[in-house]
Protein backbone atom coordinates (compact mmCIF):
# COMPACT_ATOMS: atom_id res chain seq x y z
CA UNK A 1 0.00 0.00 0.00
CA UNK A 2 2.76 2.43 0.94
CA UNK A 3 4.66 1.77 -2.30
CA UNK A 4 1.47 2.48 -4.24
CA UNK A 5 1.02 5.78 -2.43
CA UNK A 6 4.60 6.75 -3.18
CA UNK A 7 3.84 6.28 -6.86
CA UNK A 8 0.55 8.20 -6.60
CA UNK A 9 2.37 11.04 -4.85
CA UNK A 10 4.85 11.31 -7.73
CA UNK A 11 2.07 11.44 -10.30
CA UNK A 12 -0.41 13.68 -8.49
CA UNK A 13 1.72 16.31 -6.79
CA UNK A 14 -1.23 18.67 -6.25
CA UNK A 15 -2.96 16.07 -4.09
CA UNK A 16 -0.08 15.62 -1.64
CA UNK A 17 -2.06 16.74 1.42
CA UNK A 18 -4.93 14.33 0.69
CA UNK A 19 -2.48 11.46 0.18
CA UNK A 20 -0.64 12.24 3.45
CA UNK A 21 -3.92 12.30 5.40
CA UNK A 22 -4.97 8.99 3.82
CA UNK A 23 -1.64 7.33 4.69
CA UNK A 24 -1.97 8.57 8.30
CA UNK A 25 -5.49 7.13 8.48
CA UNK A 26 -4.16 3.77 7.26
CA UNK A 27 -1.25 3.84 9.72
CA UNK A 28 -3.65 4.64 12.56
CA UNK A 29 -5.07 1.12 12.37
CA UNK A 30 -3.30 -0.28 15.44
CA UNK A 31 -4.54 -3.80 14.87
CA UNK A 32 -2.65 -4.02 11.57
CA UNK A 33 0.74 -2.46 12.39
CA UNK A 34 3.21 -3.47 15.09
CA UNK A 35 5.94 -1.30 16.59
CA UNK A 36 8.46 -2.94 14.27
CA UNK A 37 6.19 -2.17 11.27
CA UNK A 38 6.10 1.50 12.21
CA UNK A 39 9.91 1.59 12.45
CA UNK A 40 10.23 -0.01 8.98
CA UNK A 41 7.54 2.18 7.44
CA UNK A 42 9.24 5.36 8.71
CA UNK A 43 12.22 4.55 6.46
CA UNK A 44 10.01 5.10 3.37
CA UNK A 45 9.44 8.78 4.10
CA UNK A 46 12.73 10.65 3.82
CA UNK A 47 11.44 13.76 2.05
CA UNK A 48 10.29 16.77 4.14
CA UNK A 49 6.98 16.53 2.30
CA UNK A 50 6.24 13.51 4.52
CA UNK A 51 7.16 15.24 7.81
CA UNK A 52 3.57 14.92 9.07
CA UNK A 53 3.66 11.16 8.55
CA UNK A 54 7.00 10.83 10.33
CA UNK A 55 5.70 12.84 13.30
CA UNK A 56 2.66 10.58 13.48
CA UNK A 57 4.86 7.44 13.42
CA UNK A 58 7.21 8.81 16.12
CA UNK A 59 4.16 9.55 18.25
CA UNK A 60 3.00 5.96 17.84
CA UNK A 61 6.48 4.80 18.88
CA UNK A 62 6.43 7.26 21.84
CA UNK A 63 9.57 8.78 20.41
CA UNK A 64 8.35 12.29 21.18
CA UNK A 65 11.78 13.90 20.94
CA UNK A 66 12.23 12.93 17.28
CA UNK A 67 8.70 14.12 16.50
CA UNK A 68 9.43 17.51 18.09
CA UNK A 69 12.76 17.78 16.25
CA UNK A 70 10.94 17.49 12.90
CA UNK A 71 8.80 20.52 13.80
CA UNK A 72 11.91 22.46 14.85
CA UNK A 73 13.87 21.62 11.69
CA UNK A 74 14.16 24.83 9.64
CA UNK A 75 13.48 22.85 6.46
CA UNK A 76 10.20 21.48 7.84
CA UNK A 77 7.37 22.43 5.44
CA UNK A 78 4.31 21.49 7.51
CA UNK A 79 1.39 23.85 6.89
CA UNK A 80 0.44 26.09 9.84
CA UNK A 81 3.57 24.95 11.66
CA UNK A 82 2.96 27.21 14.69
CA UNK A 83 -0.58 25.89 15.28
CA UNK A 84 0.35 22.26 14.64
CA UNK A 85 3.39 22.47 16.95
CA UNK A 86 1.21 23.78 19.78
CA UNK A 87 -1.45 21.10 19.15
CA UNK A 88 1.23 18.36 19.07
CA UNK A 89 2.81 19.41 22.39
CA UNK A 90 -0.54 19.82 24.14
CA UNK A 91 -1.81 16.50 22.77
CA UNK A 92 1.25 14.65 24.09
CA UNK A 93 1.08 16.37 27.49
CA UNK A 94 -2.64 15.67 27.85
CA UNK A 95 -2.22 12.00 26.87
CA UNK A 96 0.73 11.44 29.19
CA UNK A 97 -0.91 13.29 32.08
CA UNK A 98 -4.06 11.23 31.67
CA UNK A 99 -1.99 8.02 31.86
CA UNK A 100 0.56 9.41 34.32
CA UNK A 101 0.45 6.31 36.56
CA UNK A 102 1.50 3.99 33.74
CA UNK A 103 3.53 6.43 31.65
CA UNK A 104 5.22 8.63 34.25
CA UNK A 105 8.69 8.04 32.75
CA UNK A 106 7.45 9.18 29.32
CA UNK A 107 5.86 12.27 30.90
CA UNK A 108 9.11 13.31 32.62
CA UNK A 109 11.12 12.52 29.49
CA UNK A 110 8.83 14.68 27.32
CA UNK A 111 8.92 17.49 29.90
CA UNK A 112 12.74 17.46 29.78
CA UNK A 113 12.69 17.40 25.97
CA UNK A 114 10.44 20.49 25.91
CA UNK A 115 12.78 22.24 28.33
CA UNK A 116 15.80 21.38 26.18
CA UNK A 117 14.12 22.80 23.07
CA UNK A 118 12.23 25.70 24.67
CA UNK A 119 14.35 28.33 22.89
CA UNK A 120 13.76 26.66 19.50
CA UNK A 121 10.02 26.60 20.20
CA UNK A 122 10.20 30.30 21.09
CA UNK A 123 11.93 31.09 17.81
CA UNK A 124 8.97 29.57 15.94
CA UNK A 125 6.42 31.29 18.20
CA UNK A 126 7.04 33.29 21.36
CA UNK A 127 3.33 33.07 22.22
CA UNK A 128 3.32 29.26 22.01
CA UNK A 129 6.50 29.10 24.12
CA UNK A 130 4.99 31.30 26.87
CA UNK A 131 1.71 29.38 26.93
CA UNK A 132 3.53 26.05 27.25
CA UNK A 133 5.75 27.38 30.05
CA UNK A 134 2.88 28.83 32.05
CA UNK A 135 0.67 25.78 31.55
CA UNK A 136 3.24 23.08 32.34
CA UNK A 137 6.35 24.55 34.01
CA UNK A 138 5.23 27.43 36.23
CA UNK A 139 4.54 25.74 39.58
CA UNK A 140 8.04 24.82 40.66
CA UNK A 141 10.92 27.28 41.31
CA UNK A 142 13.39 24.66 40.05
CA UNK A 143 11.55 24.44 36.70
CA UNK A 144 11.48 28.24 36.41
CA UNK A 145 15.24 28.44 36.95
CA UNK A 146 15.86 25.78 34.29
CA UNK A 147 13.66 27.64 31.77
CA UNK A 148 15.51 30.91 32.49
CA UNK A 149 18.85 29.13 32.01
CA UNK A 150 17.70 27.53 28.72
CA UNK A 151 16.73 30.98 27.37
CA UNK A 152 19.94 32.67 28.53
CA UNK A 153 21.34 33.15 25.02
CA UNK A 154 18.17 34.85 23.80
CA UNK A 155 17.40 37.98 25.93
CA UNK A 156 14.22 38.79 23.96
CA UNK A 157 12.68 35.37 24.64
CA UNK A 158 13.94 35.49 28.22
CA UNK A 159 12.23 38.86 28.66
CA UNK A 160 9.03 37.42 27.17
CA UNK A 161 9.04 34.93 30.04
CA UNK A 162 10.43 37.16 32.81
CA UNK A 163 8.20 40.24 32.35
CA UNK A 164 4.92 38.53 33.36
CA UNK A 165 6.75 36.94 36.33
CA UNK A 166 8.06 40.37 37.32
CA UNK A 167 4.56 41.91 37.18
CA UNK A 168 3.15 38.96 39.15
CA UNK A 169 5.74 39.33 41.93
CA UNK A 170 5.29 43.09 42.13
CA UNK A 171 1.53 42.66 42.65
CA UNK A 172 2.04 39.87 45.18
CA UNK A 173 4.61 41.98 47.05
CA UNK A 174 2.10 44.85 47.35
CA UNK A 175 -0.53 42.49 48.78
CA UNK A 176 1.97 40.94 51.19
CA UNK A 177 3.02 44.38 52.46
CA UNK A 178 -0.59 45.49 52.90
CA UNK A 179 -1.53 42.29 54.75
CA UNK A 180 1.84 42.02 56.55
CA UNK A 181 2.44 38.51 55.20
CA UNK A 182 5.96 37.13 55.60
CA UNK A 183 7.59 35.68 52.46
CA UNK A 184 9.45 32.38 52.71
CA UNK A 185 13.23 32.78 52.49
CA UNK A 186 13.65 30.65 49.35
CA UNK A 187 10.78 32.49 47.64
CA UNK A 188 12.20 35.89 48.53
CA UNK A 189 15.61 34.84 47.21
CA UNK A 190 14.08 33.74 43.89
CA UNK A 191 11.96 36.91 43.63
CA UNK A 192 15.07 39.04 44.14
CA UNK A 193 16.81 37.01 41.43
CA UNK A 194 13.90 37.66 39.01
CA UNK A 195 13.81 41.38 39.85
CA UNK A 196 17.56 41.73 39.28
CA UNK A 197 17.37 39.74 36.03
CA UNK A 198 14.48 41.92 34.84
CA UNK A 199 16.63 45.05 35.22
CA UNK A 200 19.45 43.37 33.29
CA UNK A 201 17.09 42.30 30.50
CA UNK A 202 15.69 45.83 30.21
CA UNK A 203 19.28 46.96 29.51
CA UNK A 204 19.97 44.12 27.06
CA UNK A 205 16.74 44.71 25.13
CA UNK A 206 17.19 48.50 24.95
CA UNK A 207 14.36 49.47 27.29
CA UNK A 208 16.36 51.78 29.55
CA UNK A 209 13.42 54.14 30.01
CA UNK A 210 11.59 51.43 32.02
CA UNK A 211 14.38 50.80 34.53
CA UNK A 212 13.76 53.64 36.99
CA UNK A 213 10.00 52.98 36.88
CA UNK A 214 10.64 49.31 37.69
CA UNK A 215 13.06 50.04 40.56
CA UNK A 216 10.49 52.25 42.26
CA UNK A 217 7.92 49.46 42.34
CA UNK A 218 9.44 47.24 45.02
CA UNK A 219 11.78 47.22 48.02
CA UNK A 220 12.89 43.67 47.18
CA UNK A 221 15.28 44.64 44.37
CA UNK A 222 18.80 43.33 45.16
CA UNK A 223 20.60 46.67 45.59
CA UNK A 224 24.19 45.55 44.81
CA UNK A 225 23.18 43.61 41.69
CA UNK A 226 21.00 46.44 40.33
CA UNK A 227 23.72 49.00 41.06
CA UNK A 228 26.31 46.89 39.23
CA UNK A 229 24.00 46.49 36.21
CA UNK A 230 23.12 50.20 36.06
CA UNK A 231 26.79 51.18 36.38
CA UNK A 232 27.76 48.78 33.59
CA UNK A 233 25.11 50.15 31.21
CA UNK A 234 25.41 53.74 32.50
CA UNK A 235 21.72 54.19 33.39
CA UNK A 236 22.17 57.57 35.05
CA UNK A 237 18.65 58.25 36.34
CA UNK A 238 18.51 54.77 37.92
CA UNK A 239 21.96 55.26 39.48
CA UNK A 240 20.86 58.55 41.04
CA UNK A 241 17.82 56.79 42.53
CA UNK A 242 19.86 53.83 43.86
CA UNK A 243 22.59 56.04 45.37
CA UNK A 244 20.01 58.34 46.92
CA UNK A 245 18.10 55.39 48.38
CA UNK A 246 21.27 53.96 49.94
CA UNK A 247 22.25 57.33 51.43
CA UNK A 248 25.22 57.89 49.10
CA UNK A 249 24.15 61.45 48.32
CA UNK A 250 27.58 62.53 47.04
CA UNK A 251 27.51 59.92 44.25
CA UNK A 252 23.87 60.74 43.46
CA UNK A 253 24.68 64.45 43.20
CA UNK A 254 27.75 63.82 41.05
CA UNK A 255 25.72 61.93 38.44
CA UNK A 256 22.92 64.46 38.70
CA UNK A 257 25.39 67.25 37.81
CA UNK A 258 26.48 65.17 34.80
CA UNK A 259 22.82 64.99 33.73
CA UNK A 260 22.50 68.77 34.04
CA UNK A 261 25.48 69.18 31.68
CA UNK A 262 24.02 66.65 29.22
CA UNK A 263 20.66 68.46 29.08
CA UNK A 264 22.35 71.86 28.81
CA UNK A 265 24.49 70.68 25.89
CA UNK A 266 21.46 69.21 24.11
CA UNK A 267 19.72 72.61 24.41
CA UNK A 268 22.66 74.61 23.05
CA UNK A 269 23.39 72.09 20.28
CA UNK A 270 19.79 72.37 19.14
CA UNK A 271 19.94 76.16 19.10
CA UNK A 272 23.21 76.17 17.15
CA UNK A 273 22.17 73.52 14.61
CA UNK A 274 21.10 74.36 11.05
CA UNK A 275 17.67 72.84 11.70
CA UNK A 276 16.01 73.91 14.94
CA UNK A 277 13.68 71.30 16.47
CA UNK A 278 11.15 73.11 18.61
CA UNK A 279 9.47 70.03 20.13
CA UNK A 280 12.85 68.67 21.21
CA UNK A 281 13.80 72.09 22.59
CA UNK A 282 10.73 72.13 24.88
CA UNK A 283 11.50 68.59 26.08
CA UNK A 284 15.18 69.43 26.62
CA UNK A 285 14.28 72.46 28.75
CA UNK A 286 11.83 70.36 30.81
CA UNK A 287 14.52 67.72 31.37
CA UNK A 288 16.99 70.39 32.49
CA UNK A 289 14.42 71.90 34.85
CA UNK A 290 13.61 68.49 36.35
CA UNK A 291 17.31 67.74 36.88
CA UNK A 292 17.73 70.97 38.87
CA UNK A 293 14.72 70.08 41.02
CA UNK A 294 16.24 66.65 41.57
CA UNK A 295 19.53 68.27 42.66
CA UNK A 296 17.63 70.30 45.22
CA UNK A 297 15.80 67.21 46.49
CA UNK A 298 19.12 65.38 46.95
CA UNK A 299 20.65 68.39 48.74
CA UNK A 300 17.66 68.70 51.08
CA UNK A 301 17.72 64.97 51.85
CA UNK A 302 21.48 65.15 52.39
CA UNK A 303 20.96 68.07 54.80
CA UNK A 304 18.25 66.19 56.73
CA UNK A 305 20.54 63.18 57.19
CA UNK A 306 23.33 65.27 58.74
CA UNK A 307 23.80 65.55 62.48
CA UNK A 308 23.60 68.96 64.13
CA UNK A 309 27.41 68.92 64.54
CA UNK A 310 27.90 68.21 60.82
CA UNK A 311 25.55 71.06 59.88
CA UNK A 312 27.69 73.49 61.89
CA UNK A 313 30.87 72.64 59.95
CA UNK A 314 31.94 75.17 57.30
CA UNK A 315 32.20 72.46 54.61
CA UNK A 316 28.63 71.23 55.18
CA UNK A 317 27.19 73.70 52.65
CA UNK A 318 29.75 73.05 49.91
CA UNK A 319 27.35 71.06 47.68
CA UNK A 320 24.79 73.91 47.69
CA UNK A 321 27.43 76.29 46.41
CA UNK A 322 28.55 73.74 43.83
CA UNK A 323 25.05 73.75 42.35
CA UNK A 324 24.79 77.53 42.50
CA UNK A 325 28.19 77.96 40.83
CA UNK A 326 27.21 75.49 38.13
CA UNK A 327 24.03 77.43 37.36
CA UNK A 328 25.88 80.77 37.27
CA UNK A 329 28.55 79.28 35.01
CA UNK A 330 25.98 77.83 32.60
CA UNK A 331 24.08 81.13 32.57
CA UNK A 332 27.21 83.08 31.56
CA UNK A 333 28.05 80.54 28.83
CA UNK A 334 24.50 80.65 27.55
CA UNK A 335 24.44 84.46 27.32
CA UNK A 336 27.56 84.30 25.11
CA UNK A 337 25.89 81.72 22.86
CA UNK A 338 22.78 83.90 22.51
CA UNK A 339 24.95 86.79 21.28
CA UNK A 340 26.16 84.69 18.37
CA UNK A 341 22.63 83.76 17.20
CA UNK A 342 20.37 85.39 14.64
CA UNK A 343 17.48 87.52 15.89
CA UNK A 344 14.82 84.82 15.34
CA UNK A 345 16.91 82.05 16.87
CA UNK A 346 17.81 84.29 19.82
CA UNK A 347 14.12 84.92 20.37
CA UNK A 348 13.53 81.18 20.64
CA UNK A 349 16.46 80.80 23.02
CA UNK A 350 15.24 83.45 25.46
CA UNK A 351 12.89 80.91 27.08
CA UNK A 352 15.85 79.05 28.50
CA UNK A 353 17.38 82.27 29.88
CA UNK A 354 14.30 82.63 32.06
CA UNK A 355 14.56 78.96 33.17
CA UNK A 356 18.18 79.49 34.23
CA UNK A 357 17.30 82.66 36.10
CA UNK A 358 14.36 81.02 37.88
CA UNK A 359 16.50 78.07 38.95
CA UNK A 360 19.19 80.33 40.38
CA UNK A 361 16.53 82.14 42.44
CA UNK A 362 15.01 78.83 43.56
CA UNK A 363 18.42 77.50 44.62
CA UNK A 364 19.11 80.65 46.66
CA UNK A 365 15.71 80.35 48.35
CA UNK A 366 16.35 76.72 49.28
CA UNK A 367 19.83 77.58 50.54
CA UNK A 368 18.35 80.25 52.83
CA UNK A 369 15.79 77.75 54.13
CA UNK A 370 18.29 74.96 54.84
Amino acid sequence: ILDVYNIIYKILDNKTIRIIKTIINILNTDSIFSEKDYENISLHFNSHIFDEIKIFIFEKLKNYKNGLEIFLDKECIINNKETQLKEYIYKIFRTLKKNKDTEDSYFLEFKNVIMDYIENIGEISGDVMIKIIYDFFNDDIKDKKIIIEKLEKNPKLQMLYIEPLFNQYIEENKEEKENKILIKEDEEEFIQYILGLYIKLLCLTGQNEKILIALKQSDLFPYDICLEICEKYDIKNALIYLYQKSGDFQSALKINFEMIDIYYNSITNNLLSDIFRNNEFVEQINNFDESINQSLEILIEMHNHKTEEEKELSQSNKEWFDLLNKLYSLSIKYDKILLSLSYNRKKLGNNFTEILSDNIKLTLEKMNSY
